[in-house]
């Protein structure tokens, strides 16, 4: 269960970031095209609504997410809501080698997916799942998931997983790891930060994804928000 877990963290991360993570480019570049053609679409049909948000709203960009379980503080000059395309992105995962790895469906990706966000400088973006695990994580359950999410990133080709550490935002235990993969793999050379809540007996992830390149430039963008977390 936990390897499948992970299988599926790593497929939306993924999908995320290219609309589709594929051998083929071709598919890769018309699915995010797509993917981004429609966003732009939905974003001229709300014009008008956002021209009437109120001057206190304007005063400041940051509008409030809530999530399954948990909330985050959003600012929307930063960060498009991509959420409602959660769909489209769960069923392009089926055709990925990460899927065809841990037999990961599009309904699976569904089950697990609770929002998305792009970045508005790059093709960064964070993810957020939410699982239910019918059980609390202690500190010895924590180390152990940190042993396997090494050993599963790193026995993917192409990717590879630092050290797991424990860490506090907010106030709240998480899990950090830190995730690269070459170009060979996912079109270009990728780095992601990924941080797994336990409250309750669910696990909630924070994923942000973004070109090698392009990962310093707007990772303090993300745990911005990230630092807003709470449940």
């Amino acid at each position: 269960m936990k390897k499948k877990l992970i299988a599926l963290l790593t497929v939306l991360t993924l999908t995320a970031f290219a609309g589709c993570e594929s051998t083929d480019a071709e598919t890769t570049t018309t699915a995010a095209s797509e993917t981004t053609t429609a966003v732009a679409e939905a974003e001229t049909t709300t014009t008008t609504e956002a021209e009437t948000t109120t001057a206190a709203e304007t005063e400041t960009d940051k509008k409030l997410f809530k999530g399954t379980g948990y909330t985050l503080s959003i600012d929307s000059e930063k960060w498009l809501d991509y959420t409602e395309y959660l769909d489209y992105i769960a069923e392009v995962t089926e055709d990925t080698d990460v899927a065809k790895y841990g037999d990961i469906s599009a309904e699976d990706v569904k089950n697990v997916a609770d929002a998305i966000y792009y970045n508005t400088s790059n093709d960064s973006n964070f993810n957020v799942t939410v699982v239910e695990l019918g059980t609390q994580m202690n500190d010895a359950a924590l180390n152990e998931l940190s042993g396997m999410l090494e050993e599963q990133y790193n026995a993917i080709p192409g990717y590879s997983c630092g050290k797991c550490e424990t860490v506090y935002v907010n106030g709240y235990r998480a899990l950090k790891a830190v995730i690269t993969s070459d170009a060979s793999v996912t079109g270009g050379a990728m780095k992601v930060e990924m941080y797994l809540f336990y409250p309750g007996t669910k696990q909630v992830c924070l994923t942000y994804t973004a070109a090698a390149a392009d990962f310093d430039s707007t990772v303090a963008d993300f745990e911005e928000v990230l630092n807003t977390i709470s449940f």
